[in-house]
């Protein structure tokens, strides 16, 4: 606890973060309107922000116990994705993905889906899969989409990959679905 002193009065502050004592009951409807802020590591800004949609109910007993049931349907918004400080990119959030409580609101579980586009050229990947003459053509941007899906509960989130080339030709495409399937392996 912390102390103030007034006139050679020594008083305790109240902790404003403690609930204790309180019982409170909110059923909200979330509405679009409203911005949201999730923060998965406040140290590296790795967080998802954006608008959604659904009904919520927080409570507090009266021990302080803060609990939340529900879901949100997100509407749109973005995914600040960062590695370790060594990159950071900002995914668009897939309208549809979900996050639903039923208790804690740390164990929320989540399954929410975010997209990169980017334009690259393709030869690096290429490179050694195809004969010399043939890799000219790769050096020109292509349309590449990355996509990061986080599912499980907050407390023990799964984070996946996955990237495509939908515009590039036939040979481009299957090098990329080999590429994967070999990191899969």
């Amino acid at each position: 606890p912390s102390f103030v002193n007034i006139d050679s009065t020594l008083i305790q502050k109240q902790d404003s973060s403690s609930f204790e004592g309180i019982v409170m009951n909110i059923d909200a409807h979330v509405t679009p309107d409203a911005l949201f802020r999730l923060i998965f590591d406040e140290s590296t800004g790795d967080v998802i922000q954006g608008r959604a949609e659904g009904d919520v109910s927080l409570k507090i007993d009266k021990y302080g116990e803060l609990k939340m049931f529900g879901g949100a349907t997100l509407t749109d918004g973005n995914y600040q994705f960062t590695m370790t400080n060594l990159f950071s990119k900002k995914f668009e959030v897939v309208p549809g993905s979900d996050i639903n409580w039923t208790g804690s609101p740390y164990e929320a579980d989540i399954d929410i889906n975010a997209v990169y586009k980017l334009q690259a050229p393709l030869y690096d990947l290429m490179l050694g899969r195809l004969p010399e003459d043939q890799l000219s053509m790769y050096n020109r941007p292509e349309k590449v989409r990355c996509e990061i899906e986080l599912s499980g509960s907050l407390a023990d989130m799964q984070t996946s990959f996955d990237f495509s080339v939908p515009n590039a030709d036939e040979t481009a495409k299957a090098v990329v679905s080999k590429v994967k399937s070999d990191e899969e392996q």
